[in-house]
């Protein structure tokens, strides 16, 4: 009797086993269907590369703004002012102005003026290149023409890239 009665055991115990086989073997073959409908997401490097090169340039960007707004740089007028305020500064005796003008938020200048000897224009812009309102700005003279008592010029002038550089390496460092 406990002969058979283990056999009865083992004979449901079997069944239990087989039943939960046939799941098993169900399952699996559920997962390899939704495999196939749904392949493996594969990540491109490049892409990764890619995504952190401009995290970091957002970053750098966004140093530059909160730089910009630490040092209250609020409007383009202060700017003019600043400049102007640099340029009366200056005085080369044989040589004035005529006419200003400020483009790209003071960023390019061009002074047409006149000057009595060919001499003045140098000593003035280099006087005028020592004030820290023009230090980081290049000029370059487009014209000068000779009448009969004076001569007229034409100086352009454009911030260098290299102060633009210069100001986002210097934020660069601080933040290390």
């Amino acid at each position: 009797m406990i002969t058979g009665v283990l056999h009865m055991t083992l004979q449901l115990k079997h069944n239990d086993f087989s039943k939960e086989n046939q799941k098993l073997v169900s399952l699996v073959g559920e997962l390899e269907a939704v495999k196939i409908s749904h392949p493996k997401v594969v990540i491109d490097d490049r892409l990764v590369q890619k995504i952190a090169l401009l995290e970091t340039k957002s970053e750098k960007n966004k140093k530059v703004i909160n730089y910009l707004e630490s040092r209250n740089v609020k409007t383009e007028k202060q700017s003019f002012l600043k400049m102007l305020s640099g340029l009366k500064k200056v005085q080369q005796p044989g040589l004035w102005l005529t006419k200003l003008n400020f483009t790209q938020g003071g960023n390019e200048i061009t002074l047409n003026g006149n000057m009595l000897s060919a001499d003045a224009l140098p000593e003035y812009l280099k006087k005028l290149s020592t004030y820290p309102e023009f230090t980081e700005l290049e000029f370059k003279v487009f014209e000068i023409q000779k009448s009969s008592d004076a001569y007229s010029f034409v100086v352009s002038s454009k911030r260098s890239e290299n102060g633009v550089n210069e100001l986002l390496e210097k934020i660069s460092r601080s933040d290390k």
